[in-house]
């Protein structure tokens, strides 16, 4: 698992697609981030998730004052983050946003789903890159940072990610990767609570990602 950054009070690893965030409730011995770190920082502390089908930036505190503090910078959505994503057909706009409001846990399946009556307020930017065929890569950029918000919010607008068993066409869901989710947290930045610096993390766009769009 690649080091991206660290520094006495945060690290930030490059998270493999397949890999969970911080431990299985029921499957206790699954491998995952949290516990792969723990072996080398005794004391280490989830400051935020990805999905485990979702690969790159991913961050932990590793002190207490360090996990409130970057708690805070979350929750006050002062923390910028860019994904990158190839989904289904083609993206017509070059920049645009999707605002449906969301509500998790919105069905049976445990989506988060379009709710206008009981949803929040939620948005994600969506830049266009290239297209090829049939797929788009796309900039993701969420301004709300609700569970499966991306996903949600691209499978409403009729361009689900590939790879996605969840919120995409099943009929449509197989490629080359294994059906890996085709979702990869590029850039996380965000001015450092301690030093008061900018800070810039960057995980570099997995292969298997890059190869779809050829």
């Amino acid at each position: 698992m690649l080091e991206l950054y660290k520094d006495e009070f945060i690290i930030a690893v490059d998270k493999s697609a397949g890999l969970l965030t911080i431990p299985d409730g029921y499957k206790h011995d699954l491998p995952n981030v949290k516990n792969i770190l723990k072996e080398t920082y005794p004391e280490i502390f989830t400051v935020h998730r990805l999905d485990k089908e979702t690969s790159g930036v991913l961050l932990f505190a590793l002190t207490a004052p360090a996990h409130r503090a970057m708690s805070m910078l979350f929750e006050s959505r002062q923390v910028s983050k860019e994904y990158r994503a190839v989904v289904h057909g083609i993206i017509e706009e070059q920049l645009f946003k999707i605002d449906f409001p969301l509500l998790i846990n919105g069905d049976r399946n445990h989506r988060t789903v379009v709710n206008s009556e009981h949803g929040k307020t939620a948005a994600t930017q969506i830049e266009f890159i290239s297209s090829l065929i049939d797929k788009s890569l796309i900039k993701a950029y969420p301004l709300t940072g609700y569970r499966h918000q991306i996903r949600a919010h691209l499978a409403v607008i009729g361009h689900p990610i590939l790879g996605d068993q969840l919120y995409g066409e099943k009929k449509a869901l197989s490629f080359d990767t294994d059906s890996r989710l085709a979702l990869h947290a590029h850039h996380l930045s965000f001015i450092h609570p301690f030093t008061q610096k900018q800070i810039d993390i960057v995980a570099p766009i997995p292969d298997d990602l890059l190869i779809l769009m050829q």
